[in-house]
């Protein structure tokens, strides 16, 4: 899930062979979203594993324009909202939550722990903080699929989510916390209030940021 730059892979790399995985077993390469730091590694992590490379429809022409070193980027399957991806006895399904992206996927899948199934949800980007969204004519329906995706983003009956980066989850004191996990604390993991106030935090500054915006857009004008 996620390439990030192409500086960013053999870090990675390094990791998966940490914990003791061998990276040229990785199967599937799935994107989230048409940004550099998700997508510019796809072509030297094919290069290094063969991993069929999943992009969505939508975010596909973007994706294409990042070509670190002049490599041509590779799309192997093109996905749309409710395809699913499957390896051995995982299923992820897609979902387009547009606003950060135009075509930013989510995607869950069930997980299990001592024998109970939980719900696991990895979201693209609720992240509207640093958008353009007055006057952005490159992507003028902005503000109605950013309201669209939080509304959506609810309807899910998450309760482990992962995001498109590890401090929008909190995932750095959770991993602490699972490390020191004794016998039957819960896992961290879970967190199905947590993800609530995700959604809701994440709402909140982009309604902030929109209104800032709409401030500037207004007193420029009157100004000229």
């Amino acid at each position: 899930m996620n390439s990030d730059y192409e500086s960013s892979v053999p870090v990675i790399r390094a990791s998966v062979e940490k914990l003791g995985f061998k990276f040229s077993d990785i199967k599937i390469l799935i994107a989230g979203h048409a940004h550099p730091d998700h997508v510019e590694g796809d072509a030297l992590v094919k290069e290094l594993t063969g991993a069929q490379v999943v992009v969505g429809r939508v975010d596909a022409p973007a994706t294409k324009e990042f070509r670190p070193g002049g490599k041509e980027h590779p799309i192997d399957r093109l996905v749309d909202d409710g395809d699913t991806v499957t390896l051995g006895g995982t299923t992820l399904t897609a979902h387009m939550m547009p606003g950060h992206t135009k075509g930013c996927l989510a995607w869950t899948t069930d997980l299990k722990e001592a024998a109970k199934t939980y719900h696991a949800f990895i979201e693209c980007s609720l992240n509207g903080q640093f958008l353009q969204y007055v006057g952005n004519k490159d992507y003028p329906n902005i503000i109605e699929d950013m309201r669209a995706t939080y509304k959506k983003a609810r309807t899910f009956p998450v309760e482990i989510f992962l995001s498109s980066h590890a401090s929008f989850y909190n995932m750095a004191a959770k991993y602490e916390k699972l490390q020191k996990r004794g016998p039957g604390d819960p896992n961290p993991f879970i967190d199905p209030e947590g993800y609530k106030v995700h959604v809701d935090e994440y709402e909140k500054s982009f309604e902030a940021a929109l209104a800032r915006q709409m401030a500037q857009a207004e007193s420029k004008g009157k100004q000229e």
